[in-house]
């Protein structure tokens, strides 16, 4: 719930970036990562990749990549297409401070939504690691992005716990991106508490990732 201490160009922004995220944002995620590298290695495709002077790690990198920035873009982009429709209408109706205002939320959507994107990517890929089975990988993504945060919301919504909002990506963006748009906190969850988490997942994810490949390419 977005907070009323908040201004309206930030809520909406915010507003629209929690939409493609668990939308586009999601369907990227399991479509194109979660089901990465369990393809190749279904299909035996190590073979063909390790054969060639392709590393590993350059190999991990490249489906991250790939995923990241298509995260990216479906995200960043209608965020960045509101925020420059809305500095337009807002200097044609002569109130330059809300088209400044409009303007200067640019960075903070460009950093959360690349957050975004880094993070749910890295994670996805990695899940794609541990099965040859498609279906597999793709579902367990979906459970770990989507059973969290609603678990976290009872408890919270029961106890008034925060807490257990660590264990969702969801939440845990969602506070870091409060931080960036300088959002008044509803929780006593702060962006530093999120965001070593998130880098942890993510760290540990290209670990667990990157060590699934290597005995991939020694058995291959």
């Amino acid at each position: 719930m977005l907070s009323r201490g908040s201004s309206q160009p930030a809520q909406a922004v915010l507003g629209l970036i929690f939409l493609q995220t668990w939308i586009f944002v999601l369907m990227t995620t399991s479509g194109a990562g979660a089901a990465a590298i369990a393809e190749d290695l279904q299909h035996r495709a190590f073979q063909f990749f390790f054969a060639k002077p392709v590393t590993p790690a350059q190999y991990l990198g490249a489906r991250i990549g790939a995923v990241a920035i298509f995260a990216f873009g479906v995200t960043f982009g209608p965020v960045l297409a509101m925020i420059l429709v809305y500095t337009g209408i807002s200097h044609s109706w002569g109130t330059p401070e809300a088209a400044v205002e409009w303007i200067g939320l640019t960075l903070p959507a460009l950093v959360d939504c690349a957050l975004v994107a880094v993070v749910t990517s890295t994670i996805a890929v990695a899940l794609s690691s541990l099965s040859r089975s498609r279906a597999l990988t793709m579902s367990a993504w979906l459970v770990l992005f989507i059973v969290p945060p609603v678990l976290a919301g009872i408890v919270r919504a029961i106890s008034e716990w925060p807490w257990l909002g660590l264990i969702s990506l969801s939440s845990l963006l969602g506070v870091v991106g409060d931080a960036l748009f300088k959002r008044p906190p509803d929780t006593d969850l702060r962006w530093y508490h999120a965001l070593p988490v998130l880098v942890g997942l993510a760290t540990g994810a290209v670990w667990l990732a990157y060590a699934r490949l290597r005995r991939a390419e020694v058995i291959t």
